[in-house]
């Protein structure tokens, strides 16, 4: 891809220009011109031609427990579990940015009259390409990245502005850039190298739970005790070989030694290493938490009929962060039977969430522009760094529900359920920003946030780092409804038969967010990613050894995101001609048979059809600085019919 801001420029002297092309730069006393090329014709070769993507993810896991009933009341359960999963993520002929520009860059030898790299002509040292002045005040990502997380990391100098590793100047491979499909093996095999990306997450989890009754009650039931406590610990690792690869990098223009036409897009903002748009980061981390919990429930009062009651129930968490320290939550729930058929149900807590590994140790590396105050100047192109951080405190949110549960007397099996609920998160987590970073820098606003913006010895915004604060805020009100049946029809007197329907449907009636402290709420309801209307079907029907599933999910229509809006939903005829996205439903089946061998072992074959009508995912319009293009996305089928057969034997 050589594509705006990645275009690659051809020279006066490059012996691939046609005659015609040379002759009106000479007339117009051009000395480059810029070519930009995006993609290839299947089959034809080009940069990047032959890459494949090879990923290996392995998972082992053991845990051990027990259950043991104390006194005929208090019960002690204890379990233990150790776990770890790892990443071997290999991309073979991975586009290398430096070598593509060398190679584009072609020249003929004036002893030869041969057509070489004109780096190969050069031919500079390790020793002079350390020496380069493009490397003035730069660093190396990955010194960066860990810096960014420990914070006592040494930076490292950048050491080369193009890669050391054998062959990138010596073997340099020239290709004719104009047109199509001019390159050789020779020179596919030259721009691409291997990479390969490690990762390892491990977890360990014990904990022990104690549960009796610790009072009679007042006659109308036991209080019930359910406490104990719980110790979880996680660390990842995450990087990428070959090293002496991916620590050097964006590639650096240095003409006198044979290095030019790299554009600013990849020079100053493009990947933090020298393989094209492919950051791994070097990075670690790790936390571990300490909890303590109880819950008690009590019943409060019964009707001498029984058909009317009241109960409730408290809980209490006390976690102990190892980054964050303590967080308390709780929950208070009251239930009551108003009738036989009708039950009401209410709760309210403050609830948790702790921060990701991605959110606390993470450093990705992209391009991007800022505007530059104290300069008065327009946009300039930066590296942004998206950073991890490690001293983030949990979200927190404020959830009420109250729901009704009805089951009619007057036919059993059935039962109406549907709560409302409103949670509000505080202390969000979320970002800045480069624009914020750079604003509050510059007019004094937030002092601190300077360490964020680095600039040349020209003061020149190089890169801004972006890092994850705890800054936002999150609103959401809705009504989730299920209706669930069960029956046991008799259509065949000598099999047993089982029928269950459940119809779940979900209803949001707001979904805003707030993305940093001061903005204004966005509603995101009703846009990409955040439906107003869901509904998950199921129906299941076993006839003696024999069981079959029919299952589906709808999602409704929803509308694009406004261009630059940051979510607004956008205007038809305005943004987009139809911003509308259309609605999507998938079906599903099974067919099951369980049967048990003669020495009791149980065992069942069930074969199952994902997407039976193997329907599309809508396909949805976006606009980027590259111009229109059209995605799916996750949260619809996107992968079409698929088929499983599972056989499980239990002894």
């Amino acid at each position: 891809e050589m594509e705006a801001p990645w275009t690659v420029t051809v020279f006066r002297d490059n012996p691939y220009l046609p005659a015609s092309v040379a002759a009106v730069m000479d007339a117009n006393k051009f000395t480059a011109l810029q070519v930009n090329k995006n993609g290839a014709f299947m089959g034809v070769p080009e940069v990047g031609y032959g890459q494949v993507d090879h990923n290996v993810l392995t998972t082992q896991s053991w845990a051990v427990g027990f259950d043991a009933d104390l006194n005929g009341n208090w019960a002690l359960k204890g379990n233990f579990q150790d776990g770890r999963s790892g990443r071997n993520s290999t991309v073979i002929n991975k586009i290398r940015s430096d070598r593509m520009f060398l190679a584009a860059d072609a020249v003929r030898d004036p002893k030869t009259g041969n057509i070489v790299c004109r780096v190969s002509l050069v031919n500079p040292t390790p020793a002079q390409l350390a020496a380069s002045p493009s490397l003035k005040g730069l660093y190396t990502s990955v010194e960066d990245n860990l810096r960014s997380i420990d914070g006592t990391t040494a930076r490292k100098p950048l050491y080369s502005p193009i890669g050391l590793d054998a062959g990138t100047v010596s073997g340099c491979v020239p290709y004719d850039v104009m047109g199509n499909g001019n390159i050789s093996s020779q020179t596919v095999d030259y721009v691409g190298t291997d990479k390969t990306g490690l990762g390892e997450v491990k977890q360990t989890f014990s904990e022990f739970l104690l549960t009796g009754e610790i009072y009679k009650g007042w006659g109308y039931g036991p209080v019930s005790l359910a406490t104990g406590v719980n110790y979880r610990k996680q660390s990842f690792t995450d990087g990428a070989l070959n090293y002496d690869i991916e620590e050097l990098g964006p590639p650096r223009n240095d003409p006198a030694l044979g290095i030019q036409g790299i554009p600013a897009g990849i020079a100053l903002n493009g990947s933090p290493n020298l393989h094209q748009f492919s950051t791994v980061p070097r990075i670690y981390g790790g936390y571990n938490v300490k909890e303590i919990f109880g819950e008690l429930q009590s019943p409060f009062w019964k009707s001498q009929s029984g058909n009317q009651s009241a109960g409730g129930s408290i809980a209490y968490r006390d976690s102990n962060y190892s980054t964050s320290g303590h967080v308390k939550t709780w929950k208070v729930g009251v239930d009551i039977q108003v009738f036989s058929d009708l039950r009401v149900r209410a709760t309210r807590s403050k609830d948790v969430r702790e921060p990701t590994f991605s959110e606390r140790f993470d450093s990705q590396g992209g391009g991007g522009s800022v505007i530059d105050p104290s300069k008065g100047t327009g946009s300039v192109q930066i590296t942004t760094v998206v950073v991890g951080n490690p001293n983030l405190k949990p979200e927190f949110a404020n959830t009420e529900v109250f729901g009704v549960v009805y089951q009619p007397s007057f036919l059993s099996g059935l039962q109406l359920s549907s709560d409302w609920y409103k949670v509000s998160v505080t202390n969000a987590i979320g970002s800045l920003g480069t624009q914020r970073i750079v604003n509050d820098c510059v007019s004094g606003a937030a002092p601190a946030l300077c360490v964020n913006v680095e600039r040349d010895d020209a003061g020149v915004i190089g890169r801004v780092f972006n890092p994850f604060l705890n800054v936002a805020s999150a609103f959401v009100m809705g009504v989730d409804t299920e209706l669930a049946y069960k029956m046991e029809p008799n259509l065949f007197d000598s099999l047993a038969e089982k029928l269950t329907v459940r119809l779940l449907y979900g209803h949001v009636t707001e979904r805003s967010n707030v993305s940093v402290v001061g903005n204004a709420s966005i509603d995101i309801a009703g846009g990409v990613g955040s439906p107003t209307n869901t509904a998950t079907f199921s129906a299941n029907y076993e006839l003696g050894s024999w069981g079959v599933q029919l299952s589906s999910r709808w999602i409704d229509g929803v509308r694009l995101a406004k261009i630059g809006g940051g979510g607004v939903l956008a205007i038809p005829g305005v943004d987009f001609d139809n911003p509308f996205v259309a609605s999507h439903v998938v079906w599903n089946g099974q067919l099951a048979y369980k049967g048990q061998t003669k020495s009791g072992a149980d065992w069942s074959v069930g074969f199952a059809v994902q997407n039976l009508l193997n329907e599309n995912p809508p396909i949805i319009a976006s606009v980027t600085s590259r111009g229109g293009s059209q995605t799916v996305s996750d949260t619809y089928d996107a992968e079409g019919r698929r088929y499983a057969l599972n056989v499980n034997y239990k002894f």
